[in-house]
């Protein structure tokens, strides 16, 4: 545990015993929560203030001082609930322990307004989000002696940043022929001080060193899995590349490195720059029925060629919907990968870099029954729910 000092202010502790006495998740949640603010008060409030700022939240991701399950957990639900945090005393902008007293206070006794339980759901469910997320190998492979071993699309895990573009990639690459796969075992070079520098095969030129993600980076970006960092590590290598560009719309809104994540990218440009080799793409929104069956049939060859053949880097990307998401329930906006076909069911395979949503039935439940990420789409519902292909050329 990463040593904490102590500012001079002292955060007078907040007692929880009109709780219920037997012990609930929400309740739970909570008591962990008001010990890690305490704890964690001090190094969090850098400027004399009285309280802490989403400047402050945002700065501790990537310190040291908080690369702990514990840090990582307190940071999550303070960012995710800044806003009805810091209102709690009737001061806006800084969560300070006047808004954790009142919300003691609040969490007390057998009534509490609508406000309060949801505020207490949602501590919870960061909580348990943030365990999720922080399951799995901190090593970098979890086979360090075959790192090709670790290549596994199941270690693309997206977080908050919205860079599905390049984890799409990231996971259909994962999931391609040996050569690939081998390129990505390959980017990536331990160093002396614990960082590790990362050479895309698209930009030799310009390799990338970059420090191990924090717990935090891990809750908030790409998380673990039982394959190792390796995915974590080429996703904060790819934002540090794209920092300068994206110099000019940094929110103060966000953390660092999602400050630094595109709000939107291309998949094929992505394509170029992890496998070294051009892309191309086929656009699939029409309206002509006829146009429709022509291209269908240009699309079944393309993916028997590229998936059944090749076995090569395939992503598609879902373009905005008025409902947000498409008919099977996959949200718009967004990057999946494209991980095999079958020419003869006419079944296209699919990873969603989010791996907890996934089509649904008419009931409203998980298609294949198995909730991991992955999916699949005959054919025309992929050609019909699917706005763009991009693929290796």
């Amino acid at each position: 545990m990463p040593e904490l000092v102590q500012t001079s202010r002292e955060v007078e502790p907040v007692a929880l015993s009109g709780l219920a006495v037997q012990p609930t998740p929400t309740t739970t949640a909570l008591r962990e929560f008001q010990r890690s603010f305490e704890r964690y008060f001090g190094p969090l409030n850098r400027n004399p203030s009285a309280g802490i700022s989403r400047d402050e939240i945002n700065a501790a991701i990537t310190d040291p001082k908080f690369d702990s399950v514990e840090g990582a957990k307190l940071l999550y639900i303070l960012k995710q609930n800044f806003n009805t945090l810091a209102a709690l005393d009737g001061q806006k902008g800084e969560i300070s322990p006047d808004d954790m007293r009142s919300l003691a206070l609040r969490a007390v006794g057998s009534t509490q307004s609508p406000e309060t339980v949801q505020l207490l759901a949602s501590i919870t469910r960061s909580r348990d989000y943030v365990e999720k997320q922080l399951m799995g190998s901190t090593a970098l492979y979890s086979n360090m002696e075959r790192p090709y071993e670790s290549i596994n699309p199941a270690a693309v895990r997206q977080g908050d940043s919205p860079d599905c573009y390049f984890l799409s990639v990231l996971g259909s690459m994962a999931a391609a022929n040996g050569s690939e796969r081998y390129k990505l075992s390959q980017m990536i070079t331990p160093l002396e001080d614990g960082g590790y520098q990362v050479t895309f095969p698209g930009d030799r030129a310009n390799p990338i060193s970059v420090s191990k993600p924090t717990a935090a980076e891990q809750v908030f970006y790409n998380g673990r899995s039982e394959h190792g960092l390796w995915a974590s590590i080429l996703e904060k290598a790819f934002t540090a590349r794209e920092q300068s560009s994206l110099s000019k719309i940094i929110s103060p809104e966000l953390p660092s490195q999602e400050a630094l994540s595109p709000r939107g990218g291309s998949p094929g440009a992505v394509i170029q720059l992890l496998t070294g080799e051009q892309s191309g793409s086929m656009m699939l929104e029409v309206i002509d029925s006829r146009v429709r069956l022509n291209r269908m049939d240009t699309l079944d060859k393309l993916l028997t060629e590229k998936l059944t053949v090749a076995h090569s880097v395939v992503a598609a990307g879902i373009s905005g919907r008025e409902s947000g998401q498409s008919e099977s329930g996959l949200p718009a906006l967004h990057s999946y990968s494209v991980t095999d076909y079958d020419p003869k069911t006419k079944t296209v395979t699919l990873r969603n870099p989010i791996a907890d949503i996934e089509p649904l039935n008419a009931r409203r439940q998980v298609r294949d029954g198995k909730l991991d990420g992955e999916f699949t789409l005959s054919l025309r519902e992929f050609h019909d729910q699917i706005g763009m292909v991009y693929f290796q050329k």
